[in-house]
């Protein structure tokens, strides 16, 4: 067991007795509303703009349409590379490709500081900057946004990824997709693309990047001409879109040209061949007649347009290296996202110019583009900074109102596709009596997420809990079918899922065989936290009594189909792609509420316990300063520790809170347990310094998680800071714990995050 990440997981527990926070405010957004524009006017603009263009030498031009690729673990040779392009050839922008906090920020404001012309700090973040540091939290992915059947929420997530972002100082996200996925065997699209429907994607394209917009931060559409009926990843090889123009006019290009009509920031042409496009085979984002003469000429698009990375293999391997950047520039493209070979390429692409082969015309006006770009952005204003204080960008990243929309989000798009009757006669969901009824939850391969949907449901009845961590053998299942054969329902949690499907989407084919003949025999309900792609892959899913599609494991989706369970919160999402015998748009909703929601991330969740009120079926009363509990205090199996992306943490079986504050190895510290009653002493100045060293530590972040009790008659963990020098005390009574007479209220806030 990892003692100090223990403590730091207590310490998120004991700290609810004295850290009340507020009310979580959402802003109120829609697609619609008219704002102020974040970005500086065309008048500013221009003169910021000619004042660069000034002071540029023609290769110091064309660097500045090129952007490259760091992150804080490249090797010495890479970042020497890194360090030259933009100090000496000046390269107009950095992309970050993943990394760890604060190591990737610390990375950024160096190279900050190297450039004499500010940075484009761009930034591939489809489902926020988690896509690229993971310790921050998971925002849905596009297919997720597809089953929410309103677009201002659409609109939010945009607002709330960009505002992520510009917490970051990235100018640009390189998001939405808007390829029209209608190929559930797309190994590259798939999940990322808001669905199988024309329409919605360039609705929910468009009010993405509106909301990106509004928060200050350039969106980009992508994959023109489309990459959604694809076969073949691009990063691999080159996909071939063998289809008609009128097919790709009516389908593929629809939503590019509703962004283009809208004015879109920025489009990002995929390395396709595109035969109806360009006859010789050429990757479309080399191709002459991809870019220029459709994107630019026939649609009519005036914006930036930006290569996919170069160094894919969809377009490196068909030319040379320092070759490639200069074939993109020809086709018409503005910006040249990380080529290789840089310098080389430059050069390539000034002897192109003095050979006349492109004009100087053609630099102006893409340079024009990309520093009109940075100079909206503020980037040549007085006192504009690119640094990032690293802590400050993390804080933000972690605030609870992230979170709290990410749960709107799940509410919204968690979709029941099946809710047959069981023995009792009735649809098994949501779930009605439960006096007498045997409930447990099933974990199947759920090293995360398992944990936390147990811990929504015990909320809301009791359900034994049995997880079968990963890798699962089928003796564990048979095992698993043997002590839950007594139990009246089973809810199974499929957790470790996988978006790709050359990967089967997570599931093995022989062990779900064995799951779905068990559900033939005994009442289970299945939440499959991943693709509804899956039903096509999943024989015998029928025989579920229900099945949820949970889009995505990560912890509010895990809160919100529990909660569905029991009829806390209504079942709304729509499919956003077909599926089995289920088609596009298809929803099998249950609207009607038969308990209250638990609402994490929010005040409703704070209970105010005083003169006897009572909490679940422990009864704490207040007598003074004194508050009493009726139950034995014991921390046994395990509790949850997932706040802002942090592994989930044991504590050792059966391990008694005298056990916990020994392995703290505080000072003076005695834990004593007499007849099932606890207590403990310590004097105020170690108490003082072991939450000093907590709120110190960085990974402190005030959010308030208490263990969920794991077995019958275990009761939440409840601790408190003393203000008196005489700390804790036991009487002959039970556990008294003593606080300052001047506090009335002892809150407790519960956040399963």
């Amino acid at each position: 067991m990892n003692k100090r990440k223990s403590v730091i997981g207590m310490a998120i527990a004991l700290s609810s007795l004295f850290i009340l926070l507020g009310a979580v405010a959402v802003p109120h957004l829609f697609a619609t509303e008219s704002k102020t524009s974040p970005f500086l006017p065309d008048s500013i603009v221009r003169q910021r703009v000619d004042s660069v263009m000034q002071r540029l030498s023609t290769r110091e031009k064309i660097a500045q349409l090129i952007i490259i690729e760091y992150c804080s673990e490249d090797k010495p040779e890479k970042r020497a590379v890194q360090e030259y392009l933009i100090s000496k050839e000046k390269v107009g922008g950095i992309i970050l490709m993943w990394d760890k906090l604060p190591f990737g920020i610390e990375r950024t404001n160096e190279l900050h500081q190297l450039a004499s012309i500010p940075l484009l700090t761009t930034i591939d973040a489809e489902w926020g900057v988690s896509m690229r540091y993971r310790e921050l939290p998971v925002f849905p992915r596009q297919m997720q946004f597809g089953a929410v059947a309103d677009e201002s929420m659409i609109y939010k997530a945009g607002y709330y990824i960009g505002k992520e972002c510009a917490d970051f100082k990235y100018h640009v996200n390189f998001a939405s997709d808007v390829d029209v996925n209608n190929n559930a065997e797309n190994p590259v699209i798939n999940t990322r693309s808001f669905g199988e429907d024309m329409h919605k994607v360039a609705l929910y394209g468009a009010a993405f990047i509106k909301g990106m917009n509004d928060a200050g931060v350039y969106g980009s559409a992508k994959h023109f001409p489309g990459h959604g009926d694809t076969n073949v990843d691009s990063h691999k090889a080159l996909p071939t879109l063998d289809f008609s123009y009128d097919r790709l006019d009516s389908l593929e290009l629809y939503p590019f040209k509703q962004l283009i009509s809208q004015n879109v920031d920025m489009i990002m042409v995929a390395h396709l061949s595109v035969p109806a496009l360009d006859s010789t085979g050429t990757p479309t984002s080399i191709s002459k007649p991809v870019v220029t003469d459709l994107l630019k000429g026939k649609l009519g698009y005036k914006g930036i347009v930006i290569t996919d990375a170069l160094n894919m293999k969809g377009v490196s391997e068909s030319l040379e290296k320092k070759m490639i950047a200069l074939e993109a520039y020809k086709a018409g493209v503005d910006i040249l996202l990380m080529p290789e070979d840089v310098s080389n390429s430059i050069t390539e692409i000034e002897k192109a110019l003095e050979r006349g082969e492109i004009t100087q015309e053609s630099l102006e006006e893409k340079v024009r583009k990309v520093l009109t770009l940075k100079a909206k952005a503020g980037l040549f204003e007085k006192g504009y900074s690119p640094f990032v204080d690293p802590q400050a960008a993390k804080d933000s990243a972690l605030k609870v109102e992230n979170k709290a929309f990410i749960y709107e989000i799940a509410k919204e798009s968690m979709t029941l596709v099946t809710n047959f009757n069981g023995k009792d006669g009735e649809p098994v969901l949501p779930v009605k009596n439960l006096k007498g009824k045997k409930i447990a939850y099933l974990g199947y391969d759920a090293a995360k997420g398992g944990k936390e949907c147990a811990a929504a449901l015990k909320r809301f009845a009791q359900v034994d809990t049995l997880i079968l961590r990963g890798p699962v053998k089928q003796c564990d299942l048979e095992n698993a079918k043997s002590r839950l054969a007594g139990y009246d329902l089973v809810i199974l949690g499929i957790n470790n899922t996988d978006a790709r499907p050359q990967f089967n989407f997570g599931i093995d084919s022989v062990q779900m065989k064995f799951i779905t003949d068990w559900a033939a025999e005994q009442d289970m309900v299945a939440l499959f936290m991943g693709t509804p792609y899956v039903l096509d892959k999943l024989e015998n899913y029928e025989n579920f009594k229900a099945f949820i599609i949970g889009y995505q494991n990560i912890p509010q989706n895990n809160q919100a189909v529990a909660q569905i369970i029991f009829g806390a919160v209504p079942a709304k999402g729509v499919l956003p792609v077909s599926s089995h015998k289920f088609k596009y748009g298809y929803s099998l909703k249950l609207d009607r509420k038969i308990r209250p929601e638990f609402v994490p991330y929010s005040k409703d969740n704070t209970y105010r316990m005083k003169d006897g009120k009572i909490f679940g079926d422990h009864i704490i009363k207040c007598n003074g300063d004194t508050l009493w509990f009726n139950e034995p205090i014991r921390l046994s199996g395990r509790f949850l520790d997932e706040f802002m992306g942090a592994d989930l943490f044991e504590l050792e079986a059966e391990e008694t809170l005298a056990d916990f504050f020994e392995s703290m190895g505080m000072a003076d510290t005695r834990a004593v347990e007499e007849n099932g009653r606890l207590a403990v002493t310590t004097t105020l100045d170690d108490m003082s310094k072991f939450w000093r060293l907590m709120m110190g530590s960085g990974e402190f972040g005030g959010i308030q998680q208490i263990p969920e009790p794991m077995r019958d008659r275990l009761i939440l963990v409840i601790y408190s800071l003393m203000k008196r020098d005489n700390g804790m005390k036991v009487s002959e009574d039970g556990l008294k714990v003593w606080v300052d007479a001047d506090v009335h209220d002892i809150v407790y806030k519960f956040d399963i995050n």
